[in-house]
C-alpha cells in the first residue's frame, strides 16, 4: 500500500511525456529524424585517424568506412528531402499546431540550415576519406 504512492506520480509523469510526443507535428518529426540521420557520421572515424596504421588494414577500414559513409550521406539525402517535403506540406495546412513562421523556418534548416551543413559534412568527410582509399591502393613502389 505504501509503494502506490511512489508510482501515482510516476504514472502522471509518464503519461504526461507521452502526450507531449504526440503534438509534433510531421515537419519537427522529419526536421529531427534528419538531423540525427545527417549527424551520424560524427560518430566515426576520421581520415587522419586511420593515417598511422598499416596500408592493408588501412584500406580495409577504408573500404568499411566509405561504404558506411556512403549509406549516411543516402539516408541523410533522402530524410533531408522528407523533411523539405513535410514542413511545405504543413504550412499549406491551416489546422497546423505550430506557427507558421516556426514552420518556415524548420523548413529552411532542412533545406539550407544545420541539416544542410550536416549533409555538406558527411559529404566531406566522404570524399575525404575516399581519398585515404585510393591513396592506400597504390602500390608503394610507385
Amino acid at each position: 500500500m505504501k509503494y502506490i504512492f511512489f508510482y501515482i506520480p510516476l504514472f502522471f509523469v509518464l503519461s504526461l511525456a507521452i502526450s507531449a510526443q504526440s503534438f509534433e507535428t510531421s515537419c519537427e518529426k522529419a526536421h529531427k529524424q534528419a538531423l540525427l540521420k545527417c549527424k551520424a557520421y560524427e560518430h566515426h572515424i576520421s581520415a587522419g585517424q586511420i593515417r598511422s596504421i598499416g596500408r592493408e588494414t588501412r584500406v580495409r577500414v577504408a573500404e568499411k568506412e566509405v561504404d558506411k559513409l556512403y549509406g549516411m550521406g543516402k539516408s541523410c539525402a533522402e530524410a533531408q528531402k522528407t523533411c523539405k517535403e513535410a514542413c511545405t506540406s504543413s504550412t499549406n495546412e491551416n489546422h497546423s499546431k505550430l506557427d507558421i513562421t516556426d514552420l518556415i523556418e524548420l523548413q529552411s534548416d532542412c533545406s539550407e540550415g544545420q541539416v544542410a551543413e550536416h549533409r555538406s559534412k558527411l559529404a566531406e568527410k566522404y570524399l575525404k576519406m575516399k581519398a585515404i582509399l585510393e591513396e592506400s591502393r597504390i602500390p608503394a613502389s610507385q
